[in-house]
């Protein structure tokens, strides 16, 4: 019986260490190593339930790389993927623990935005970001942080635009 565990609990370390591998790869860019759209997404329905439960907002900052199509285009998509990971690093290390934006409100959501934006530029990245705070409705905090990412980037290069209250177009 003794010899039985042990071999269910091996085989119970091999399952679950594969489970753990396969969930990293399903919500892992594996250009980027950043966390995917779906991670993302999970993440943004356990903040909305937690604000639902009375917690502090959250913000959502959508990224649009300034001429990223002429690095592919010039460069090729191998340089194109250079860029991204570049790119990838440097919102890494531009952004703290404390700037993942839980508790943020518009005013601590631009600041921390507009550092990334800076840090960006250190690598001669350029930036659109619009920034919309979670208002009870996570496909409105899409379209409004959709809406503000357009904005900023029809005000020109690296601009940050935060998105208008929810209701107010």
């Amino acid at each position: 019986v003794l010899l039985a565990l042990t071999l269910l609990l091996a085989r119970f370390r091999e399952l679950y260490g594969q489970v753990r591998f396969w969930r990293e790869r399903a919500l892992t860019c594996p250009l980027t190593g950043l966390p995917n759209r779906r991670a993302l997404e999970m993440a943004l329905e356990r903040e909305a339930a937690r604000v639902e439960r009375g917690g502090p907002p959250f913000a959502l900052v959508l990224v649009d790389l300034d001429g990223f199509k002429r690095v592919n285009d010039e460069g090729g998509h191998r340089e194109g993927d250079r860029y991204l990971r570049r790119v990838a690093r440097a919102l890494v290390s531009g952004v703290r623990r404390g700037d993942l934006l839980v508790g943020a409100g518009e005013k601590e959501a631009v600041e921390v935005e507009e550092r990334v934006g800076r840090r960006l530029e250190e690598e001669g990245v350029s930036a659109s970001l619009g920034v919309a705070v979670y208002a009870g409705d996570l496909e409105d905090l899409f379209l409004r942080a959709d809406q503000a990412l357009y904005r900023a980037k029809a005000l020109g290069k690296g601009r940050v635009v935060l998105a208008s209250p929810q209701g107010r177009r």
